[in-house]
């Protein structure tokens, strides 16, 4: 899978005397590993100004140009990412040649820069290029060759999911998850406000066509992984979700819910009980079954998912509560009013011991409010809308 690796672990030369290279370099690995990307990033570049007084060949200055741009990415600076990245291809092109396997890893985070970008065109064009590079280095049959087919899958997916627009929230997956090559956030993103849907409809047009390419690359990556690995190999895991979601989103149901429960079926062999990846195939499953109609073992599914949550981010945690929320909108889309309710009144539970967390509140409340004036209870949702209004109005004054 495509990831934003830190290049920290390579046999450095031996460094020397006043060189600040490797305490910039920890320094911002652990900046990274907090998610502090700003620090991250400064601490990158000092130790990038510090490489480049290496020779060219030195590995160190690949490792920070690597660094830099993984940082950029982090924060959303995709431009300077881009940029950064295209030095660190044109540093290793210079001395391993066009076509060496070596360069698959930066040209993968290159694509996937473009990709967060929607430059779709320029992705397409290197992952198309790290196919043929791992096909003349290893022959058609392949793990790697099957790793490229699914990137360029998940790419035709993502353009055709999203076209030019925006990427926002999405009532389909409601947590942030391990898929289409992509980095695994362990956050639970909240819905926006408003109602999920109750009804599918087929895809068309130019979605259709990226969704069927998407599609035929998902299947030749699993039979390619499936003539060389066992049939419950957790590496089979990344693509049985993805072809189970271009399914999902060309209306079969059926075969969307065979991917989704082998994934189960794996993962349950091969993951811990509390990881967050059982968590969402769980949640895949049950939204496929809810498509087709089986609200009962959707139901099942999701009280298991919640059970595996709330062990996993504790009973009073903001990511439970927009949990709780996610689950409220799913029941709401399901007609379970009751069960419904109960989700909405715990998340806004939590919410209200948390002051950092207005943001999610307001979702929460308008969701709340939403729901309760669908439900014909007029007065009640006027008065969640005005908690809204209150908490947005404390949010803008920065109390």
């Amino acid at each position: 899978m495509v990831c934003c690796a830190l290049l920290l672990g390579l046999a450095w030369p031996a460094l020397a005397q006043g060189d600040e290279w490797q305490p910039h370099t920890a320094a911002g690995k652990k900046a990274y590993d907090a998610a502090d990307y700003v620090a991250a990033e400064k601490e990158f570049r000092a130790a990038l100004r510090s490489a480049k007084a290496f020779p060219q060949s030195d590995p160190r200055l690949g490792a920070s140009l690597n660094n830099v741009a993984a940082a950029c990415r982090a924060q959303g600076k995709f431009r300077e990412a881009e940029a950064t990245y295209k030095q660190l291809l044109a540093l290793r092109e210079r001395e391993l040649g066009p076509e060496d396997p070596k360069l698959v890893e930066t040209l993968n985070e290159l694509a996937v820069s473009y990709q967060a970008e929607h430059r779709f065109s320029r992705a397409e064009q290197l992952q198309k290029r790290v196919l043929a590079i791992r096909e003349k280095a290893y022959g058609p049959e392949h793990l790697a060759v099957a790793e490229s087919l699914n990137n360029l899958g998940a790419l035709y997916y993502f353009e055709g999911r999203y076209g030019s627009g925006p990427v926002s929230s999405a009532y389909i997956f409601p947590s942030s998850i391990v898929f289409f090559g992509l980095p695994a956030r362990n956050v639970v993103s909240l819905f926006v406000a408003g109602r999920p849907p109750t009804t599918y409809t087929a895809p068309t047009g130019e979605r259709k066509r990226a969704y069927a390419a998407a599609e035929e690359l998902f299947r030749q990556s699993l039979a390619i992984q499936e003539r060389i690995l066992e049939d419950d190999d957790a590496r089979l895991g990344p693509v049985l979700f993805n072809l189970g979601t271009v399914c999902y989103f060309e209306t079969n149901w059926q075969e969307a819910e065979t991917h989704f429960a082998r994934l189960v079926r794996i993962l349950e062999k091969s993951a811990p009980p509390e990881d967050l990846k059982l968590a969402n195939a769980l949640m895949s499953l049950a939204l496929a079954y809810h498509a087709d109609g089986k609200d009962a073992e959707a139901q099942e599914l999701i009280q298991r998912r919640l059970a595996l949550r709330e062990k996993t981010l504790g009973q009073e945690s903001i990511d439970l509560a927009a949990e709780l929320n996610n689950l409220a909108m799913l029941q709401r889309a399901m007609g379970d009013n009751a069960q419904a309710e109960t989700l909405f009144r715990r998340s806004l539970s939590i919410l209200d011991q948390h002051d950092d967390s207005r943001k999610q509140h307001i979702t929460v409340l308008e969701n709340y409010a939403a729901f309760l004036r669908e439900s014909g209870r007029t007065a009640e949702a006027k008065k969640a809308a005005a908690e809204a209004a209150v908490v947005r109005t404390k949010k803008k004054a920065g109390h």
